[in-house]
């Protein structure tokens, strides 16, 4: 089957300023290690036949520099996979957005494969394998899906109903949430969807977050999937405000993490 992941690491992380005026969210160190380092790691265990990054014009150099180290933790063969493509946008005043950044990386780099897209600012353990074989066995868009427990905090993502796997129904960061199973930033689509971007791309739809793509897809009827990382020993952390970034890197040095690349 052939596979691509693309990592979407284009944002400004407004949040964060002054520190994300120097450094992109996904190189901040997480257990002294660049928080990408974690994510490529995750896409090289699906096999993939690239893994390609999408950041923008202002961080191109600093990817360039973080990504030259990794030929001292792979192998030839895996590195040949990691390819970089770089947004015109250089400030939150012209970025593309997530939908417009994927949209962009889709054309740019020629992808018309099946699509694994992981966002590039989350900490995770999941076997992605999972969601990508959800996906191929109802040919159809998937979602990695996790149940967050507090409702104060899935309100700052996009919420989910499923049924069978099935999600019936999405909410972009709803002010009251009816339930606590969330998206995490991690899509499949098959080669065969992809043209659904194109629409999308065309129609008024705000470009800036993918949640507004799945509500505008559920909307028109077409069948999303869910698959529910719910094992006591899965984690996930979204390294979306200073509190979350604390607890990612509390928890990366307390289970050690960060060793496959530390030296010697």
């Amino acid at each position: 089957m052939s596979l691509d992941t693309l990592i979407l690491a284009g944002g400004f992380a407004k949040r964060f300023r002054p520190l994300s005026d120097y450094v992109p969210k996904p190189l901040f160190p997480v257990g002294g290690v660049p928080l990408i380092y974690y994510i490529i790691e995750k896409a090289l265990e699906t096999g993939s036949d690239e893994i390609i990054i999408s950041t923008n014009k202002k961080y191109e150099n600093h990817f360039r520099h973080i990504l030259s180290a990794l030929y001292s933790f792979y192998e030839p063969y895996q590195i040949g996979k990691i390819r970089l493509v770089i947004e015109p946008s250089n400030s939150e005043e012209n970025k593309l957005g997530s939908i417009g950044g994927l949209h962009y990386a889709i054309k740019e780099m020629g992808i018309n494969n099946n699509l694994l897209i992981l966002l590039g600012d989350n900490l995770f353990s999941f076997n992605l394998n999972k969601i990508i074989k959800l996906g191929n066995e109802n040919n159809s868009i998937a979602l990695a899906i996790y149940d967050i427990k507090n409702p104060d905090d899935a309100k700052n993502y996009g919420v989910v109903k499923l049924k069978n796997n099935i999600i019936k129904e999405f909410y972009e960061k709803p002010q009251n949430p009816l339930y606590t199973t969330i998206s995490t930033g991690i899509y499949y689509i098959p080669k065969e969807k992809l043209y659904l971007l194109d629409e999308y791309m065309n129609s008024n739809y705000s470009k800036d977050s993918m949640g507004n793509f799945f509500e505008y897809l559920i909307k028109r009827g077409e069948k999303l999937y869910g698959y529910v990382y719910n094992d006591d020993k899965e984690y996930w952390f979204d390294i979306g405000t200073t509190e979350s970034y604390q607890r990612a890197n509390n928890f990366a040095n307390e289970k050690g993490l960060y060793r496959r690349w530390i030296w010697p």
